[in-house]
């Protein structure tokens, strides 16, 4: 039997979905052949699945028209943001929507806040981490904080970098930013975070919105704290004290407070390292790749059957 051919499209190169796509192509097994495009360059494309990482491109002519013409279209979700919070965005979702065959979500979250709407089958697909690119790695001799994303996303300071900045600057720890549009720090090749990670103690997540986030799981996986507001999988991946500590409200005094826990737990880094890295375990990407193969699979025998 022919492997299923798939079309993984995102919104650009270098972005969370980009290497969300590389994940996949590398670890949804066999029987499935993974390629990946950003929506902007796609062009008369032909797949049996066509899995849209970003609801959006749905709503611009990717599928009709088709810039792909594919059998089947798995949507995603992966943020609260866009469709709920962006009007001019959310205007467009229910049209998304119904050109979705399936539909993939990053969390259980996400799945209740939908509820309301008229859904396609839908699935939790929840973003992994490779343990085998992020391990544990030595701490800088100085607490430090990290801050990664793009610095330009969303409006209102949605990634919060100005927020980390002003908590970090209260109780002093120096901060380490890498912005993938390269103005508010390096913009740092994927390939390279590994050895990002090593220059700080604790990730920090400003952000109002998120649906994971990724950057959260690879510090953990490589033996770092994480200290952020209560967005995506933090209260689930964070252990108040012992692996990091989450903001009580969005504010700078709050994310500080938090900040200063994480100070303090950095001090017993053999014992702490080890339980980030734990934790993380749970978002191993070999199985959660387990759920997307499972969405694909459903996606392509729904059409047969139809």
């Amino acid at each position: 039997m022919a492997a299923i051919d798939v079309l993984i499209v995102t919104n650009d190169l270098g972005t969370s979905f980009d290497a969300l796509a590389h994940q996949m192509i590398a670890h949804l097994g066999d029987g499935i052949q993974a390629r990946t495009l950003p929506w902007r360059r796609c062009s008369n494309e032909q797949c049996d699945v066509a899995v849209v990482l970003w609801w959006r491109p749905l709503c611009k002519g990717l599928v009709d028209p088709p810039a792909i013409r594919a059998r089947a279209v798995v949507g995603a979700v992966y943020d609260f943001h866009s469709w709920c919070h962006t009007p001019v965005l959310a205007a467009d979702f229910p049209d998304a929507l119904a050109r979705m065959d399936l539909l993939a979500v990053a969390n259980a979250d996400l799945l209740v806040a939908l509820q309301n709407y008229s859904l396609p089958p839908t699935f939790v697909c929840e973003t992994g981490v490779d343990l085998e690119t992020f391990r544990l790695r030595p701490p800088p001799a100085r607490f430090s904080a990290l801050w990664c994303g793009n610095s330009g996303a969303g409006e209102n300071d949605l990634k919060g970098l100005g927020l980390v900045k002003a908590a970090c600057a209260q109780i002093g720890a120096p901060l380490l930013i890498a912005d993938s549009l390269g103005i508010e720090g390096p913009a740092i090749p994927y390939s390279q975070m590994p050895s990002w990670y090593e220059q700080g103690n604790v990730l920090v997540v400003g952000s109002s919105s998120e649906g994971t986030p990724r950057t959260a799981l690879e510090a953990a996986a490589s033996g770092r704290l994480v200290c952020g507001t209560r967005v995506g999988i933090l209260p689930r991946l964070v252990q108040e004290g012992i692996t990091g500590a989450l903001a009580s409200e969005r504010t700078v005094a709050s994310l500080a407070d938090a900040l200063a826990c994480c100070r303090n737990a950095a001090r017993g880094w053999s014992t702490t390292s080890r339980a980030c890295r734990r934790n993380a375990g749970q978002w191993d990407v070999r199985f959660k790749m387990l759920s997307w193969r499972h969405a694909i699979m459903v996606a392509h025998e729904m059409h047969h059957r139809g």
